[in-house]
């Protein structure tokens, strides 16, 4: 890429905003020029009728073009000196003469600016070879809650060429099922199908609607995971572990994050579920290993509930198709349902 384009990518100039910052009309183009390198090379900037810039560098002794600075294998300190010089030069002319223009169209733009004034999250392209594709991510925990694309209909299955922007979004499996016509709203393209959609954008569905679906995926994205897992007396006298303080650390499970509820299964003699927990930290260095067990990090569980004796025992979790607890896995639906009953209860 050459550097013009890597510094105005998304950026739209302005002709009187170059006027006044110095360029002169001749002929077609607007021009500006400025010497660097101790008045050894000289910076000419030409702006065609398109507003698309051109920089060369001339040799001020010699009168010849200066194009070491285009190629890659060159990097000398001097031509680094004068690669530096060029950027300054150019950044400030699109810091002062251009306006920030992230997508195609319209409604992208009005998108960007709803997220950015509602959630403080600003796009990154981070994909070289689609450098048009805007990430959102919630600053929170990191995950993508937007994704802006230019793609080929095709993509779509639309029996047609054109360039379309779509914005794709993380949502709950009933409601991409109960929106999905393959006219404005599609199966995700590029994305796991089951919990994203892609929406046409400039397609007849109003701004408002598009909000409210940002704002639900962004939601959707600080949902936590709930977990069960088995705590072995034998080795923890885990049935005191918060008598005289609300946290403990705990051996991690990879997939656990900060916010997850954890379900703490204590073996026999007790084998029920004691207590419900709430992440608070992850990987916490730590390495113990002998026959039995081995742990290589920690994590922090703060007590949120102290579970009603013997209620949650192996027989009830076995109505709830859970038949064994030998690691750490996801509460299915059903008995996140009866807990989340039992805990709203004040037992």
């Amino acid at each position: 890429m050459r550097i013009e384009e890597e510094i105005f990518q998304h950026h739209s100039l302005q002709e009187d905003k170059l006027l006044a910052y110095g360029f002169k009309k001749e002929n077609d183009y607007l021009v500006f020029s400025k010497n660097i390198i101790n008045d050894t090379l000289k910076v000419v900037l030409k702006v065609d009728n398109s507003l698309n810039l051109d920089a060369k560098i001339y040799d001020l002794e010699f009168g010849d073009e200066y194009q070491n600075f285009r190629f890659a294998n060159q990097a000398g300190g001097y031509i680094f000196q004068v690669k530096e010089a060029l950027r300054e030069i150019l950044i400030d002319v699109r810091d002062k003469c251009s306006t920030l223009i992230l997508f195609i169209s319209n409604q992208a733009n009005r998108i960007e600016r709803y997220i950015l004034n509602k959630y403080e999250d600003k796009a990154i392209f981070p994909f070289e070879k689609f450098a048009s594709y805007g990430v959102y991510k919630n600053k929170k925990n990191n995950k993508w809650y937007a994704i802006i694309m230019q793609i080929n209909a095709r993509k779509l299955d639309i029996n047609n060429d054109e360039i379309i922007e779509i914005i794709n979004l993380k949502l709950e499996p009933s409601l991409i099922s109960s929106l999905i016509d393959n006219k404005h709203f599609f199966p995700a393209y590029h994305m796991n199908k089951i919990n994203w959609l892609s929406i046409i954008l400039e397609g007849n569905i109003k701004d408002e609607i598009i909000f409210d679906l940002i704002d639900k995926s962004h939601a959707f994205t600080l949902q936590h995971n709930t977990w069960l897992t088995p705590a072995n007396p034998t080795y923890f006298d885990i049935a005191h572990a918060f008598d005289r303080q609300d946290e403990i650390v705990w051996k991690q499970s990879t997939h656990i994050e900060v916010g997850d509820i954890v379900y703490m299964y204590v073996g026999s003699p007790y084998s029920y579920i004691m207590y419900k927990t709430e992440v608070t930290q992850t990987d916490i260095p730590y390495h113990f290993e002998n026959k039995k067990l081995k742990i290589n990090k920690l994590m922090k569980l703060k007590l949120i509930k102290k579970m009603e004796p013997d209620l949650f025992n192996l027989d009830k979790l076995k109505q709830y198709g859970v038949f064994y607890i030998r690691g750490p896995l996801k509460i299915n639906k059903k008995l996140k349902e009866a807990l989340d009953e039992y805990l709203v209860i004040d037992h």
